[in-house]
């Protein structure tokens, strides 16, 4: 069954890796046993057994407290997330798209700085075209976020080159015991700006219009708000989303 699941999730392949690690974390989670009214992933049966087994947590790993903060003049909007030291740095792209509930409609990369310099970008292989003479490029899915964090502690995440959404992530504790094997939101404060509003500029417009009814442009902005099924900060559903994405 799970080699049934290769084709549904053939997205998560990596070219010439002998072990196929998200492949086989969908799978897993794909395929249903049914026990009578109950239904379950094997996976989470699997944990539930090794913990009666041997009466302790399944998981105890190291994991970063990270605080993604977008980068605008006049607003306060950031994520709070819990990551695994192991994962790849396009896990922890989808972590934050997830986390804002960015929609992975455009580009996207991560720069790690090294004393106020660029030192490497992490970039996606199918999206990134490197120019000469720029820093050194990995790519996400073979590169372990452990490679570079905690070590260097000025980390961005760009996301949309036409907006130009930079993120900031802060490395704010390194846990010894995180008990988990995927990232939880543990806190986060107002909701992102909508896709494609045209940066902070564009976002800032989009407030004044959408909180004056009387504004010429308030009923098309509402319209195009809505064709966006643009909706709010809901940590539940980020949770949600997030324990099911690996």
């Amino acid at each position: 069954k799970g080699c049934e699941a290769e084709d549904v999730f053939d997205e998560e392949y990596i070219e010439n890796a002998r072990i196929q690690e998200g492949i086989s974390r969908k799978a897993n989670k794909w395929i249903f046993n049914h026990k009578g009214k109950e239904i379950s992933h094997p996976n989470e049966d699997f944990y539930k057994l090794l913990e009666e087994r041997y009466d302790e947590p399944v998981f105890r790993t190291k994991a970063l407290v990270l605080k993604v903060k977008l980068d605008l003049e006049n607003f306060d909007i950031w994520r709070k997330v819990i990551v695994p030291m192991n994962m790849s740095f396009y896990e922890l792209h989808k972590t934050i798209q997830i986390a804002f509930d960015w929609g992975y409609h455009h580009l996207h990369e991560f720069i790690i700085y090294s004393q106020g310099k660029p030192l490497a970008r992490i970039a996606s292989e199918e999206d990134y075209e490197p120019l000469p003479n720029e820093e050194k490029i990995y790519l996400e899915r073979t590169t372990k976020i452990s490679e570079f964090i905690p070590k260097h502690k000025n980390i961005e995440y760009i996301y949309d080159f036409g907006d130009n959404w930079v993120h900031n992530i802060i490395i704010e504790e390194v846990l010894f015991d995180y008990d988990r094997n995927y990232a939880i939101c543990s806190d986060g404060k107002n909701d992102r700006p909508p896709e494609d509003v045209g940066g902070e500029g564009g976002y800032e417009e989009f407030i004044k219009v959408i909180n004056d009814p009387d504004h010429d442009e308030y009923e098309h902005t509402k319209e195009w708000q809505e064709s966006q099924h643009y909706k709010g900060f809901d940590i539940d559903s980020v949770n949600r989303r997030l324990k099911h994405l690996y």
